[in-house]
């Protein structure tokens, strides 16, 4: 009897481990938001979600974690990153016109390239003639922008100041 225990024991751990391959242990929902943010990012995604807690998390190959927010509508799962989620092209792009229209064009450079933003965060971005842009979440989610051409102004703004 103790033999067949023992056997019972050991085929559930196996079991439980699942599969060497990940695909076939993926459900639905994180092969939908593996998916769709791939598509987004263009960069390799692997979400895994939790069982006891309705909440997935999005690894990008760079270890940047989304977490996810997932609900049950019905048949149907449905999801959303938590927070905001930008590309360093999107601020940049936002930038250079931004510089453009104060009649000085330049480069400009943000990273990381993928960023997962809440209220209060501030993103520095780094202009071709030594000045900054930042970015600053607002608490309704949008984003406010503060264009400083000048090096030392720029370096100065750039220093935290904690109160």
């Amino acid at each position: 009897m103790g033999g067949r225990i023992t056997q019972a024991l050991v085929l559930a751990a196996v079991a439980a481990c699942g599969s060497d391959d990940p695909s076939h242990a993926r459900s639905p929902v994180e092969r939908s938001i593996d998916a769709t943010l791939r598509a987004r990012f263009g960069v390799a995604v692997v979400s895994q979600c939790f069982e006891l807690a309705p909440v997935c998390e999005a690894r990008l190959p760079d270890g940047i974690s989304l977490p996810i927010s997932v609900i049950r509508r019905g048949a149907e799962w449905q999801w959303h990153v938590i927070g905001l989620v930008v590309t360093s092209d999107q601020l940049e792009a936002y930038l250079r016109d931004e510089v453009s229209d104060l009649g000085a064009p330049q480069g400009v450079r943000c990273a990381p390239r993928i960023r997962r933003m809440i209220a209060g965060d501030r993103v520095e971005c780094w202009l071709e003639r030594g000045g900054k842009g930042f970015f600053t979440v607002r608490g309704d989610g949008s984003l406010s922008v503060e264009v400083v051409l000048d090096a030392a102004s720029a370096n100065a703004r750039s220093e935290q100041v904690t109160p």
